[in-house]
């Protein structure tokens, strides 16, 4: 028989180290990274045919720089229409003046004044690129961890923002965080908070009780166990549903 599962790829970034003085170090985000693709990965023959993975971290094959990570983006362009395609990044983004949205590879820089280096750092359009390839689509993003890096230059990112440029059909756009709120890292969990509700929710905690977890499903846990693990202080942010057909994204024993 015809196995009729989705293959799934997935491009995992984390960066916790920074050239940029400007930046501060992260603690989690590799650690966020490395254990979506595992998580996911287990699903290999439950849900999927096959995964296809690449991590973009630091202390890796490929260190989370702008050329690797653009590399990358062009690994998840083998991907059939008929597979998932899943892009997680983990890291430090910022709004320019002009309200444009970059994720901050290991080695971002900033000019003289304060602005971001556009030739160093992951635009809103080179993301889009990842959105432009036929299939379904999911992608998180945990970059919210500090307020503007460039002396007044650049801003705190706007999620809801962030997520309505971004948003295509039939796209699961899931952010960490709202409004001004920050994306918070603990270190009990060994994770960012957001990332970690991901995973407790994929290894059974979001089960619909057949077994299976969705991604609908997935979302409303995510969103509940952020705001219980944060005390309300960060709610993570999914702009539409429309459009969106519930499907599996795990299957537990």
């Amino acid at each position: 028989m015809q196995n009729t599962m989705p293959n799934l790829w997935i491009l995992s970034i984390g960066v916790n180290r920074y050239n940029s003085p400007l930046l501060d170090d992260l603690r989690y985000a590799v650690n966020d990274a490395r254990e979506i693709i595992n998580i996911f990965t287990a699903q290999q023959g439950r849900v999927y045919g096959r995964v296809y993975s690449r991590l973009i971290a630091d202390g890796t094959e490929y260190s989370p720089t702008k050329v690797n990570i653009q590399d990358g983006f062009d690994f998840l362009k083998s991907a059939g229409q008929n597979d998932i395609i899943m892009l997680f990044i983990a890291g430090h983004g910022l709004n320019d003046q002009n309200g444009v949205f970059y994720f901050m590879p290991s080695d971002a820089a900033f000019a003289d004044n304060g602005s971001i280096r556009s030739a160093n750092a992951i635009s809103q359009s080179d993301i889009q690129t990842v959105l432009n390839i036929p299939g379904r689509k999911i992608l998180f993003i945990d970059a919210c961890h500090s307020a503007g890096a460039g002396n007044g230059i650049t801003n705190q990112v706007n999620n809801e923002q962030l997520s309505r440029r971004l948003g295509s059909e039939g796209t699961v756009i899931f952010t960490s965080s709202k409004g001004n709120q920050f994306s918070q890292e603990h270190s009990d969990l060994r994770h960012g908070v957001f990332s970690y509700a991901i995973i407790q929710g994929m290894k059974g905690e979001a089960n619909s009780g057949n077994g299976n977890i969705t991604i609908l499903p997935l979302i409303s846990y995510v969103i509940r166990k952020v705001k219980e693990l944060t005390n309300n202080a960060q709610e993570p942010v999914i702009p539409r549903l429309e459009g969106i057909t519930d499907f599996d994204v795990a299957k537990t024993r």
